[in-house]
């Protein structure tokens, strides 16, 4: 399965675990940030995230906040 996955900086640390089970389990996936746990903007990479997912690149999203 090919996963889309983001987060703002409050779930940096979640989302790194998950994204390591997920490959460990073998599926791909495609990280949109925060990438150093750096204060972003959650919309931004929400909306990367979604149309990606919408264009059919990755089969399900995975936002964290």
């Amino acid at each position: 399965m090919k996963l889309a996955i983001g987060c703002d900086e409050a779930a940096y640390d979640l989302k790194q675990l998950l994204k390591q089970h997920v490959e460990a389990a073998g599926h791909e996936v495609t990280d949109f940030g925060t990438f150093d746990g750096t204060p972003v903007l959650y919309p931004d990479i929400a909306f990367a995230l979604a149309e990606h997912v919408a264009a059919g690149t990755s089969e399900r999203g995975l936002l964290l906040d």
